[in-house]
Formats: C-alpha cells, structure tokens, sequence
C-alpha cells in the first residue's frame, strides 16, 4: 500500500529527548501527527491515536505500510499540499484550518477523519505542521451525546430553578452526605 517503500526515504531520525518531549506532549491528545512544514511534507511524529487511526502499531509500521509524505495519508482525490490548506480558513481570526478527507488504513479499510490544522515551528525540528484527527464516527458519536444531553439539560435545568426559587436556602445533600455539599447554601434571594 506504501507508495515511497525506499531506500532513498529512511525513517526520520529523532533523539530519545525529542521523541520522549514529543510523546508527553502528544500522547494525552486525539489523534496527532506532526509533518515538516519545509515543504517535504515529510511525516515527523504520530501519536498512539493517530496511529490507532490507521491500525499501526509502531510509527516504523506506520511509515512502512502508509508512507512518509502527508499525501500518502489520504484518498488522492482529497489530497491539497499542506501549504494550500494552512492558508485556508473560513475564520479570519484562527490560526486552525479545519477539514475532512477520506483514508485507507493499514488493514485496507476506508474511513474519515476530521482534521484540525496549525503551523508552527518547534524549537528542534523546524517549522512543522501539527495535526490533529478525529475519526467520523467519533465525532457524530459526540454530537449526538451533546445534543443528547443538551436536550435532557433543557428539560431538567427549569426544574431545578424552580425548586432553588421556591426554597433558596434549602441545602441539597444527597443521602449519606457530601463533604462537597455540606457546607454549601445557596444564597438567599429577594422576591
């Protein structure tokens, strides 16, 4: 599936240092992958979600079975150099792009991934772009989470302003008690 399977393209070579910087940074986030903003689009770093994404288990894997250039990432349709689509934004005043493509993993399957896309320039690599990837299904799992819970929010919140209303200084503790809430009461309020 690699298109660069070549002695001419070696694995980026990082130092311990850097890749363990780059691994406590990265590592807490989504989806992260780190390419060289020189022009080369050469990939520098992935995270452990990242390569989840595309069903890697090592970045060597993950170069060997994908490829080394940000173009090897993605459906050729959707392919854009990296440089076109940082200067993209539909926000005059974010330095984020947002986008989608569609992408091929390890194992042959074909998934979408939504993308947020900085430039930057890290103080041992150069000038990269950073980004950073959530998987559709994800992200519609999300959305309907948070419109789930903005619904039942809606219905329960008005409840709840009535009952504090109605008995402001009223402590609410739940059975067995709360260090939390003990010591709390709501304030009273002139009607």
């Amino acid at each position: 599936m690699c298109r660069d399977n070549d002695a001419s393209n070696p694995p980026v070579s990082l130092t311990a240092e850097i890749k363990a910087r780059l691994h406590a940074a990265y590592d807490i986030l989504p989806g992260i992958f780190l390419f060289r903003a020189d022009g080369t689009e050469e990939l520098v770093f992935a995270n452990q979600d990242a390569l989840a994404l595309y069903q890697c288990k090592s970045f060597r894997e993950l170069r060997e079975k994908i490829g080394t250039h940000f173009s090897h990432f993605l459906q050729p349709d959707d392919y854009l150099p990296l440089s076109e689509l940082a200067g993209c934004s539909t926000a005059k005043d974010t330095p984020h792009r947002f986008y989608s493509y569609e992408y091929r993993t390890a194992l042959g399957h074909l998934r979408r991934v939504e993308v947020t896309l900085q430039q930057g320039t890290d103080a041992d690599l150069g000038p990269l772009y950073y980004m950073s990837l959530i998987d559709a299904d994800t992200r519609r799992n999300a959305y309907e989470t948070d419109t789930l819970r903005s619904a039942r929010h809606a219905r329960v919140l008005p409840r709840c302003r009535r009952t504090c209303e109605a008995e402001p200084t009223e402590r609410h503790v739940p059975a067995g008690g709360s260090r939390l809430f003990q010591h709390h009461e709501f304030p009273q309020t002139e009607h």
